[in-house]
């Protein structure tokens, strides 16, 4: 149960849209498009669903130990939640998905 408080306390810090993403993790529904406070707003091919990977970056801070400074390269760019995540005044980010669902997805953040 403290865990699930957390949770929804950390996603109402990180989305704008958290009553939605909160609703979706309460029922185990796909969530289409998440909007972060940092202006960036994701979404996701009609098929996938958000949650598990906007928990696993912005929730459990899976990338915390990374120092995101300079040029980094984001091979296999899913959606953009790495690039997201990584965006900061110190680093340049250049991100490439060839999937092209998921392509357009990200291009349209």
């Amino acid at each position: 149960m403290f865990q699930k408080v957390q949770r929804d306390l950390k996603t109402i810090r990180v989305a704008r849209n958290w009553q939605e993403i909160i609703r979706g993790f309460r029922a185990r529904q796909p969530v289409p498009h998440i909007q972060l406070r940092k202006g960036i707003n994701i979404q996701a091919p009609a098929d996938a669903n958000l949650l598990y990977v906007f928990e696993e970056v912005f929730i459990k801070d899976v990338y915390k130990i990374y120092p995101f400074r300079g040029r980094i390269v984001d091979i296999g760019a899913n959606v953009g939640f790495f690039a997201a995540y990584a965006l900061n005044d110190t680093a340049t980010i250049e991100a490439y998905e060839p999937f092209e669902p998921s392509a357009i997805c990200f291009r349209a953040a």
